[in-house]
């Protein structure tokens, strides 16, 4: 039996969430972003507006999930030395001779 995903709190507001239950809610869109809305709409793809709403506000979730991701990753990862990251790019780019109309 499909089981809804857990509340994040963050953009799973549907009826089915007892801590965040569908609320009425207006939002004002801009021209190209209200045809943006129109033109998926007629896809076919969604069923409606609140639908396609739905869907954006999942990606943007996950694509921010995927932002602290790697952000974390970073944070834990090995840390260079700036100054000696700096040196060894210039040293390997000054060993290169200048291309272009000057030379």
């Amino acid at each position: 039996m499909w089981q809804p995903p857990p509340c994040t709190g963050l953009y799973w507001m549907q009826a089915h969430c007892p801590k965040h239950p569908a609320m009425p809610t207006t939002i004002t869109l801009t021209s190209a972003d209200e045809q943006l809305l129109h033109e998926q709409l007629s896809t076919g793809r969604y069923k409606d507006a609140n639908a396609l709403v739905a869907a954006g506000l999942q990606l943007l979730a996950k694509q921010d999930q995927q932002l602290r991701n790697f952000i974390q990753e970073g944070l834990e990862g090995e840390a260079l030395d700036g100054d000696a990251v700096f040196a060894a790019l210039e040293a390997k780019y000054s060993k290169q001779q200048p291309t272009g109309a000057d030379s």
